[in-house]
């Protein structure tokens, strides 16, 4: 009854949101029965341009580091949020979801080659996370019953609580930017009014968007002048 429970709620889960979680778990899996290691997956501009290990292209999207809190603390926000999105604000248009996750990924790997960032993943569920939480702006969210807020602040709380912990932010701003670029594509053609995306100007999603762009480049270069200097 419990494997039929499991595979009715996994065949239950939409096609790009089952795909990716399948991914993600049975790669972490492979590098836990040593199939494989992250030194194959993780994401080197010289090895993808120079050796042509495309593959490192989408691997590093793939893993989200060793069974742990960390891992399954990711993987319930990319499933969760992934599939809202997906069921929700995306409902009937698979291909513009499509459109969505190839368009962020790009920009992810285009930002990385400015950053010593080995993998992505983290930064793209930051980017689901954002803009689930920018189509719902009225949604009331509750963090561990601890604090009480509506859907926007989801982000910066997860910002917060990454602080706590003693992770870098430059994946949460990342994800934060990436996640308002794809906005502002949406925003271009505003013709799904459901999706609460023309609540603000344009103007004002383009100044946000070079808020954050900036803020991540300054981060980055003073983090890269660090080690340099450190050198």
């Amino acid at each position: 009854m419990a494997y039929q429970g499991f595979a009715q709620e996994y065949l239950g889960m939409p096609a790009v949101t089952r795909a990716y979680t399948t991914a993600c778990v049975l790669t972490t899996a492979a590098v836990q029965l040593e199939f494989i290691t992250p030194f194959q997956l993780y994401f080197n501009p010289d090895l993808i341009f120079r050796k042509f290990q495309i593959w490192r292209l989408i691997t590093n999207f793939l893993f989200f580091g060793p069974l742990g809190f960390s891992f399954f603390f990711n993987m319930i926000f990319l499933y969760r949020y992934c599939r809202m999105l997906e069921e929700g604000s995306f409902r009937g248009r698979t291909a513009d979801f499509v459109f969505m996750f190839l368009f962020g990924g790009f920009l992810m790997t285009l930002f990385g080659l400015f950053a010593s960032l080995f993998f992505l993943g983290q930064a793209f569920t930051i980017m689901l996370v954002y803009v689930w939480s920018r189509r719902n702006p009225y949604i009331r969210m509750n963090f561990f019953g601890l604090l009480n807020f509506q859907a926007p602040f989801l982000p910066w709380v997860l910002m917060g609580f990454s602080l706590l912990l003693g992770n870098s932010i430059i994946i949460d701003l990342l994800g934060f930017t990436v996640g308002i670029l794809n906005l502002i594509t949406s925003i271009a053609n505003c013709d799904h009014k459901r999706d609460n995306l023309c609540s603000l100007s344009g103007l004002e999603k383009l100044r946000g968007a070079a808020v954050l762009v900036c803020l991540y480049l300054m981060v980055n270069l003073r983090i890269s002048n660090h080690k340099l200097h450190g050198n």
